[in-house]
């Protein structure tokens, strides 16, 4: 069984505080008990579910939609959009029976949105009884509710403490790395550039070199040349001497051949 309790003014009498009492089982298109109380008199009533579904019918609403703004009126739920009142009448001069109409506040009119009639309980102080119990109970439930939520509030805020403080530590050690890291790679990049620099030097250095050593070796070339000139005139000279002495040495032995055979 579900209940709820609210507090309600009456426009009729404005001057008075009024308590409701709901009791439904399943939803309140079931069928619900009320209870009013103003803290003397009490007075209780129930709505069945043809009551339930003829009153939609009259408000020509589907049922779904009448049954969830039926709970909004009577357990106040969610009333920051919507308006409501309640107007409580009897139901005959002299009757004991009282109608409590809840109405339906939209762009400056209303119109009836339910009704339930209500008769005098015997027992007003039992009724009384009830809902202090429940308020007392509702509110030992809230309180426990209430320290619960303070509860998971200090450990979430605890959590966060230390999730920032963690935060803080890695955002720490992530500068601290990356100082590291750059410190490392200007180092690393400072030498390549040293090394390619001392690479350069070499390559302009063996450029010089290679290029003395052409020079040189044309030099060199052509004084070779000249030289292998020289030297074929100087044997072409050779060559040409002598031929003309070893021609007169051959006339000189047959000179002497002649002599001899004479003889």
């Amino acid at each position: 069984m579900k209940v709820t309790v609210r507090e309600i003014s009456i426009a009729s009498k404005p001057e008075c505080t009024f308590y409701l009492k709901l009791e439904w089982a399943k939803d309140l298109g079931a069928g619900f008990v009320v209870l009013l109380c103003d803290g003397v008199s009490a007075w209780s009533g129930e709505v069945s579910e043809e009551d339930v579904s003829r009153e939609a019918q009259e408000m020509e609403m589907p049922r779904e939609r009448y049954v969830h703004d039926l709970q909004l009126i009577l357990t106040g739920e969610g009333q920051a959009d919507q308006s409501y009142s309640f107007h409580l009448a009897p139901e005959q001069s002299g009757s004991p029976m009282l109608q409590l109409s809840y109405e339906k506040v939209q762009s400056e009119m209303s119109f009836r949105f339910g009704m339930v009639e209500l008769l005098p309980v015997p027992e007003p102080t039992e009724v009384i009884k009830e809902l202090i119990t429940y308020g007392l109970e509702r509110s030992a439930r809230l309180q426990a509710k209430k320290h619960n939520v303070y509860k998971e509030n200090q450990r979430l805020r605890n959590e966060l403490e230390h999730i920032t403080a963690e935060m803080e530590r890695y955002i720490k050690e992530k500068e601290t790395l990356e100082r590291e890291l750059y410190n490392r790679f200007v180092l690393t990049l400072n030498g390549k550039k040293a090394k390619i620099r001392t690479l350069q030097e070499r390559v302009k250095q063996l450029q010089n070199t290679i290029r003395d050593e052409m020079h040189r070796w044309e030099r060199g070339e052509a004084c070779h040349g000249g030289n292998e000139h020289a030297d074929e005139n100087l044997e072409n000279s050779d060559y040409g001497n002598t031929t003309d002495e070893e021609g007169d040495v051959d006339s000189k032995t047959q000179n002497l051949k002649q002599s001899s055979n004479q003889g």
